[in-house]
């Protein structure tokens, strides 16, 4: 899976690629639900070029075993977004409320 790391004194961001998204329903539904997660994650989602990425922060004094899962929850949830994300230039037709027609 495509990624990459930056350290700062702060902490790590770690970003793992999800694809091409062209659907603005299907992205303002993700970035809600990754908004009303619990446990103060700090996941966001970044649009790169044509490519976008689940980006997470992690504090600098993270335990190894700690940050290892949460390396792979990340990994999941990038994973599940991908299965969900339409092909790059496939057409959507969405309603109003951005559900599938």
């Amino acid at each position: 899976m495509p990624g990459w790391c930056r350290v700062h004194a702060q902490g790590s961001c770690f970003a793992v690629v999800i694809g091409a998204v062209r659907d603005d329903g299907w992205l303002i539904r993700t970035c809600l639900w990754l908004a009303s997660m619990r446990g103060g994650l700090d996941d966001g989602l970044l649009l790169d070029g044509d490519r976008l990425w689940l980006v997470r922060c992690h504090a600098a004094d993270i335990a190894p075993a700690e940050l290892e899962a949460a390396l792979l929850q990340q990994s999941a949830i990038a994973s599940r977004l991908r299965s969900d994300a339409p092909p790059p230039g496939t057409a959507i037709t969405v309603d109003a409320l951005g559900k599938r027609v």
